[in-house]
């Protein structure tokens, strides 16, 4: 009997240790930083809602862009997909181009083919094309050989104002990453993820690429930033803790403060739990 009972006494000591150790590594959720310009809001009727993304290498943005459209409705328009789908259009009478390498190699060759006014201009279209619509708009492209276009990268306030004058942006969302929180994302997967022996260096390039496409984007971002700030209309999220969630429901929280109807939620999630100490109770 006395055996019995401290096998028994041992098992829920054990059980008891066990939730203990569960509890204690749920980890809080991390502050996400957001900083709202005092002019971040919608623009009344009759204007069209449209929102523009700055976000680059690291900051989630793709994800940010699929919960909006899914949770919100919004419809993308790309400036990299306008380029890539019109100026093979913009040159058929000189030229046939059948691929992106050889869109990639005309703009290399002649990077005035494309300019930020004739990007806006055919948004402007799109845009109007749908005026009932709400739109995010991602304004930076992430193909390095349009990144180096000045054409296209450049001081941007005379062709935004131009545009805006007849279709006003409301805001910009700015995923803020900082160039340490991509060194701490590139040394933590590297280091999960150990590669075979002689592969170190490959490695190394792989997060030198990365660090350079990084700093492309950032200073393509910089005069629109700029731009953007200077009228209050930047909504900046801090992106650098990586934790998806308790930022989609910082940015989910900020559009239903504008009175954004949702369509639908994003990210349902089924958790089972085997027998009532497995996670701590909620108040």
């Amino acid at each position: 009997m006395g055996c019995s009972q401290s096998s028994s006494s041992a098992v829920e000591e054990g059980i008891e240790e066990v939730a203990k150790r569960r509890q204690s590594v749920v980890a809080p959720p991390p502050v996400i930083r957001v900083n709202v310009g005092s002019n971040v809001k919608f623009q009344p009727p009759p204007h069209t809602k449209i929102v523009a993304i700055l976000g680059g290498p690291g900051s989630g943005k793709g994800r940010m862009v699929a919960n909006l459209r899914s949770m919100f409705g919004m419809r993308l328009i790309s400036v990299e997909s306008i380029i890539l789908k019109y100026l093979p259009k913009k040159v058929a009478h000189s030229m046939k181009i059948n691929s992106v390498d050889e869109i990639a190699d005309l703009v290399r060759k002649e990077p005035s083919h494309v300019s930020l006014e004739w990007v806006l201009r055919l948004l402007q279209h799109y845009i109007e094309s749908d005026p009932d619509q709400i739109f995010v708009v991602d304004l930076v492209p992430s193909l390095r050989w349009l990144l180096r276009d000045e054409h296209l990268i450049k001081d941007c306030s005379t062709e935004l104002e131009n545009f805006e004058s007849r279709c006003p942006i409301s805001f910009a969302i700015h995923l803020s990453l900082g160039l340490e929180s991509l060194d701490n994302t590139l040394d933590y997967s590297h280091h999960n993820a150990p590669a075979p022996p002689g592969a170190t260096v490959g490695d190394e390039a792989d997060n030198g690429r990365a660090k350079r496409r990084f700093h492309m984007h950032e200073n393509a971002c910089k005069a629109f930033l700029e731009y953007f700030s200077s009228s209050d209309r930047l909504l900046s999220i801090d992106v650098s803790s990586g934790a998806e969630e308790p930022i989609w429901d910082k940015t989910h929280e900020f559009f239903t403060g504008l009175q954004l109807k949702a369509w639908r939620p994003v990210n349902s999630m089924l958790v089972f739990a085997m027998g009532t100490w497995a996670f701590p109770a909620q108040s």
